[in-house]
């Protein structure tokens, strides 16, 4: 009984990700496709003068201080590298590295 059961979940795994395609305007071939030379993503430390230079002088000011500490400890990172749970524990590392800012007691 388990392998028929294991068997219609793996079809139903087969169905739903021919309709992902399908919606995503895919085909299973595809994916076959050996895929080009992706651009290459820049580094925070590349990017961050970018969006600064582009901004208001108002801007740079209010957010410089911020756009500095990324560049500090993301510099050398690429773009697209943060994943979701380094931006969830982001908040946590700054809280700890400094409390003052955030009208935490340093003991």
């Amino acid at each position: 009984m388990t392998a028929v059961n294991s068997e219609a979940s793996r079809q139903a795994v087969v169905e739903a990700t021919l309709v992902l395609l399908e919606r995503m305007g895919l085909t299973p071939a595809d994916l076959t496709v050996v895929p080009q030379a992706r651009t290459r993503v820049p580094t925070f430390a590349e990017y961050v003068p970018v969006v600064s230079a582009a901004v208001s002088a108002g801007t740079r000011r209010a957010y410089g201080s911020y756009w500095n500490r990324v560049i500090e400890h993301w510099g050398a990172r690429r773009l697209d590298e943060p994943t979701l749970m380094t931006l969830a524990e982001s908040p946590q590392s700054c809280s700890a590295e400094f409390p003052a800012l955030l009208g935490h007691q340093t003991t």
